[in-house]
């Protein structure tokens, strides 16, 4: 991302087998983006994903938003039963939660509210 002509870091991770299961590990929640660069529905929701993690940079910052490409780490997808792209999940604790809504920024946006603010375990 460019800001008043400087480069400001993106706050999406990129997954790879080499470094999936530390990220999980190690961070309290994960929002996690599996996608497939041919995808045409995961071109239509890219943006709406960088929304939500641009959001959760400001709202939740402890919370890492990451993606993985589904067609170079197919071990991994398989591992987390994706099935179908874009799909995404919230880990806490390691264990995913498959978010099944609408593929728009704000609703998922309100799925995390009620996962992240009002349902901690």
């Amino acid at each position: 991302m460019r800001f008043l002509g400087l480069f400001w870091p993106s706050p999406i991770i990129e997954l790879t087998a080499q470094n999936f299961g530390d990220v999980i590990r190690n961070n309290r929640l994960v929002l996690v983006y599996f996608h497939k660069p041919s995808c045409r529905f995961c071109k239509k929701f890219e943006p709406e994903f960088a929304k939500v993690a641009q959001t959760l940079q400001v709202k939740a910052p402890d919370v890492k938003v990451a993606k993985l490409n589904g067609l170079t780490e197919t071990t991994i997808a398989t591992e987390q039963g994706i099935e179908r792209y874009p799909t995404v999940k919230l880990f806490k604790k390691t264990v995913g939660i498959r978010y099944e809504g609408p593929q728009e920024a704000l609703k998922l946006i309100n799925w995390l509210d009620q996962r992240i603010f009002y349902n901690e375990t």
